[in-house]
């Protein structure tokens, strides 16, 4: 399993390309295969160091299942390990995630990336359980927290980061949009979990965590990851003046 030190690198989010017609209530098969799995190696060959797939961009709370499994082993498949792939399994509630769940770890991805259950919001004690039977149910499966706080109605306080450390092994990584409280979500979680920030806010990460900001994820990787490669390169270097820019 990825552990949190092994996470570097540029994260590409992707969308889940759609075929034409797929904007109807009665679509079905509405995946475009081809151009996903071209999408996935273009970012691969491009120079990306992981796949970040049906996230909110890719669809993952309006795909059929029967679309959501075509969409997961067609992005595995493709990756085909050259990268980690983290694949995103949230559904309305635990039982829908489960399947999904299933689905992603037969397919032979890196991890999950998963919010919470999405139909109603849940408590500190309950987001923490859910965490902790998924990585007792899928002990395997690395799981990314989908750290979104006005997506899942759920502010992911402290409490939640200590809970999550001590019962769910599992989880590794957290995809965080911001995180006021960074240093302290590092002290509570022993540098177990990787926080790994938007590409837009990896500077700031890095100036408060620079030994544990060692990646970031970009939707925007989509149209070309080479701004966010560059950006990330600069912060290796310690370029100051080429990250501010």
């Amino acid at each position: 399993m990825i552990a949190a030190d092994e996470i570097t690198g540029l994260y590409g989010i992707i969308p889940t390309p759609a075929r034409p017609g797929a904007d109807r209530l009665d679509a079905r098969e509405t995946v475009d295969v081809d151009e996903t799995a071209r999408l996935v190696d273009q970012l691969i060959r491009d120079g990306v160091s992981g796949i970040i797939a049906l996230g909110t961009t890719g669809e993952c709370a309006t795909l059929s299942e029967e679309d959501f499994d075509v969409a997961v082993r067609t992005v595995v498949e493709a990756a085909d390990r050259r990268v980690p792939t983290f694949v995103g399994a949230t559904g309305l509630g635990g039982h829908a995630t489960a399947r999904r769940l299933r689905t992603v770890a037969q397919a032979g991805a890196t991890g999950t990336l998963l919010g919470l259950p999405m139909w109603q919001p849940l408590t500190t004690a309950m987001a923490v359980d859910y965490y902790a039977q998924v990585s007792e149910a899928f002990p395997d499966l690395a799981v990314m927290a989908y750290a979104n706080a006005r997506a899942f109605r759920y502010a992911f306080p402290l409490e939640f980061w200590e809970g999550v450390r001590a019962t769910a092994p599992t989880v590794t990584s957290a995809k965080v949009s911001q995180a006021p409280e960074l240093e302290r979500m590092h002290e509570i979680t022993g540098g177990g979990v990787h926080f790994m920030p938007i590409d837009m806010r990896v500077h700031e990460f890095a100036q408060r965590a620079p030994a544990t900001t060692t990646a970031c994820w970009a939707t925007a990787a989509g149209m070309g990851p080479e701004p966010s490669l560059a950006l990330l390169d600069a912060l290796a270097r310690g370029d100051a003046a080429a990250t501010a820019a």
